[in-house]
């Protein structure tokens, strides 16, 4: 009985040890500030790069649903987003950011390592490329 209790308090005091204290939280891959680098779309199917412009847009999202645009250092626009599964112009279903009175809702075409492509919702919009620039 004695050598079961000191293995049952050996036994809790390694997994009181392994444990670091930080409660475990599931990563939103969209949360970050996100540095645009081209759109490509319109009825003529052209590329804007932004290599090529004299501006730069920024797309930040927060955890606490946050989200903000802006335009060189000006902000654009600022509101709550969230991301629902829908069914896109008749098509597949995707996640799709919907952001509160914004004009459009954004599709996202892929989010891999520091990249994110999206997609604007209506007829002849652009798909356009981020590059992260790290969390909020």
């Amino acid at each position: 009985m004695k050598s079961s209790i000191i293995s049952l308090i050996f036994a809790l005091c390694v997994l009181l040890m392994s444990c670091d204290g930080k409660p475990t939280e599931t990563v939103n891959p969209i949360v970050g500030s996100w540095r645009w680098v081209q759109s490509c779309g319109g009825i003529a199917g052209t590329c804007i790069y932004s290599d090529s412009v004299d501006y730069s847009k920024f797309l930040s999202f927060e955890n606490n649903g946050n989200f903000s645009e802006h335009s060189s250092d000006s902000l654009i626009f600022a509101g709550k987003y969230r991301i629902v599964r829908k069914e896109v112009l008749g098509a597949d279903t995707s996640d799709v950011i919907v952001i509160d009175d914004y004009p459009f809702e954004l599709e996202i075409i892929y989010i891999r390592n520091d990249s994110m492509s999206l997609n604007e919702i209506c007829a002849d919009c652009f798909v356009s490329i981020y590059v992260k620039l790290g969390p909020i």
